[in-house]
């Protein structure tokens, strides 16, 4: 007997079949112009990480160690307290302008202290 798997229809796709993919692409293209057209509408985004060590405080620089070639993650195994990190995402649009940054925590609390050194706006 041959391997079969069942699948889900996706509920998008039959009301795409319903229209012309030419009306449908007409209408891509004049919602694309009407975004492009507004540069405070175009966006792009990106996320680092920064290690922190206890007490919330940017680690210092990383060693150096070394690896074989080619090697994507390198690791040193450090014996002092475990660190922990946070995240921040920037948004700038085409216009020049800038979201708030967004900036995630490992706390299930964000403690007062930090919030009160946060930049105004921050999310």
């Amino acid at each position: 007997m041959p391997y079969t798997s069942k699948d889900v229809d996706d509920a998008v796709a039959a009301i795409k079949s319903g229209i012309p993919k030419r009306e449908a692409a007409k209408r891509f293209e004049k919602e694309l112009h009407l975004i492009l057209g507004d540069p405070t509408r175009v966006f792009n985004a990106d996320e680092t990480g920064f290690q922190l060590c206890p007490g919330f405080q940017l680690c210092p620089q990383k060693n150096k160690v070394l690896a074989p070639k080619g090697t994507r993650n390198v690791y040193e195994i450090d014996s002092g307290p475990a660190k922990s990190s946070v995240t921040v995402m920037f948004a700038f649009n085409a216009a020049g302008s800038s979201t708030p940054p967004l900036i995630v925590y490992p706390l299930k609390r964000v403690k007062k202290e930090i919030i009160n050194s946060l930049p105004e706006g921050c999310i």
